[in-house]
């Protein structure tokens, strides 16, 4: 009994395995399916999750907000670390900018939201994009700043190259700077590339006096009552994309990839701060000042340079053995808060540059893409081709079900000369590999049409008639039946 139950059990193992085997292919295709482009060529095995990284980050009144690329978040005393959500999944790639009285401006993928700045509640929305959610992973970053009772929204949309030409709903609004009316809570207008920005893709806002500050991918604009009114290129030594701006009030600092640049009020170039100043990197990705001190974010860590004295006082490159790519810096009295690229928010005291306190943004859910199912029927013909993998299959399921059948009744009902030799011969073409026949069939069709008239090349009938003889080959199986 135990040698019999021992048996099947291995005979069950045996064929688990085997089943393992023949269905981890088709698992693994779909897993592939649902991933991103970036982690099928990087070669992740699993699913990467969404980036934590601090997007923007102030305080207020003891109130810390951070935006990352997947969640809005308040972490209320600035002293606990429990962070309470304010939004997250698709609706995020959020920023905040602290308007006038107690509001807090929270700009998101498809809407503008007031909240109260105290507590964060949500007062009113005002939508401003019907934005459907597939399209919404494309949003990378987003900016936001108020003048004058309008809040001017950016966002920096990435596409992959087979998006690039595609259009989708919302495009005319998404893609360039929005215009929200306060007051009214409504969307006026998009000011876009053909009305004078250097690009529709919005990197970084910033209000001074009544202008406001535009920068984008290729360059910086000023916008004045919704007019573009200057626009500052590598011409005027602004190179590049526009990573993060600030100002002190007398002086506009501009973050590029080549270095910080500095404006004074009309645009003009004061001069220019990069790795010969002492700088860690020329790559500028956060900027935050007090007093005579301008903390200056890069991807290898953070630098501290002293305008009085014109130099760099301090590097901060490592914590622990991990590096910092400072994307985020907001001061807050005597401490710097620091927010990093791997989602962590540290608090440092701005005399030793230690750190005090740090902790980390919640967890992101994984980045799963079912948007490459939309591509699919998007950039190629699937319809076409699923039609007529559609057609051809009945078609020839019925030719060839009925053809077998009534074969197959025929030479197992009656006997006569050659039946078993004729079921044999069919059943022995399927030991010729199909590539033997092709030039054959080919060759048979041409002559066809020229004969007959009748097309079979690049047709229905063609293949239909090619895949029905050989599912006729299924003849001898019936009649065993």
């Amino acid at each position: 009994m135990f040698g019999q139950y021992l048996s099947r059990v291995l005979f069950a193992s045996v064929l688990l395995i085997l089943l393992a085997v023949m269905l981890f292919p088709i698992g693994w295709m779909v897993i592939t399916s649902l991933k991103s482009n970036n982690d099928i060529l990087v070669g992740h095995l699993w699913f990467t999750r969404y980036s934590n990284q601090i997007q923007a980050m102030f305080m207020h009144n003891g109130n810390m907000y951070m935006a990352t690329e997947n969640g809005a978040y308040l972490r209320s005393d600035g002293k606990t670390h429990a962070f309470k959500t304010l939004s997250k999944g698709q609706e995020v790639a959020s920023a905040f900018f602290k308007a006038p009285g107690r509001e807090l401006i929270q700009a998101t993928k498809t809407d503008v939201r007031v909240r109260d700045a105290v507590d964060g509640q949500e007062l009113r929305q005002i939508p401003v994009v019907d934005l459907p959610w597939l399209w919404r992973e494309n949003i990378k970053s987003s900016c936001v700043a108020v003048v004058s009772h309008r809040a001017y929204v950016g966002h920096l949309v990435l596409k992959s190259p087979e998006e690039e030409h595609q259009s989708y709903p919302g495009q005319g609004v998404l893609e360039g700077l929005q215009i929200v009316d306060l007051k009214e809570n409504r969307y006026l207008k998009t000011l876009k590339q053909d009305e004078g920005l250097p690009e529709n893709n919005i990197t970084a806002l910033l209000p001074w006096g009544a202008d406001l500050w535009v920068g984008t991918t290729r360059g910086l604009a000023r916008v004045r009552q919704d007019q573009v009114v200057q626009v500052l290129g590598a011409a005027q030594g602004v190179p590049g994309m526009v990573q993060c701006l600030w100002s002190d009030g007398t002086t506009l600092f501009v973050g590029t990839e080549d270095g910080l640049v500095l404006l004074d009020a009309d645009g003009a170039l004061i001069g220019r701060l990069g790795q010969s100043q002492g700088l860690l990197k020329d790559d500028v990705l956060s900027i935050a000042g007090a007093g005579s001190l301008l903390f200056v974010g890069g991807p290898t860590g953070l630098s501290v340079y002293d305008r009085a004295l014109e130099r760099t006082v301090h590097v901060l490159e490592r914590s622990g053995q991990q590096p910092w790519k400072v994307t985020a810096l907001s001061v807050a009295g005597d401490f710097l808060w620091v927010g990093t690229a791997d989602g962590y928010v540290r608090k440092l005291q701005r005399e030793r540059y230690s750190v005090e306190d740090e902790n980390r943004a919640p967890e992101t859910p994984y980045n799963i893409r079912w948007t490459n199912y939309v591509q699919l029927w998007k950039n190629i013909s699937f319809g076409t081709y699923f039609k007529n993998s559609l057609i051809i299959c009945l078609i020839t399921t019925l030719i060839a079900m009925t053809l077998a059948t009534l074969a197959a009744y025929a030479l197992s009902r009656f006997e006569f000369p050659g039946s078993n030799l004729f079921s044999t011969a069919i059943l022995a073409t399927q030991m010729i590999p199909g590539l033997m026949f092709l030039i054959p069939i080919y060759l048979m069709f041409v002559k066809f049409h020229e004969w007959f008239g009748i097309q079979f090349i690049n047709s229905y009938k063609g293949v239909i008639f090619v895949y029905s003889g050989f599912c006729v080959a299924f003849l001898p199986l019936f009649r065993s039946a």
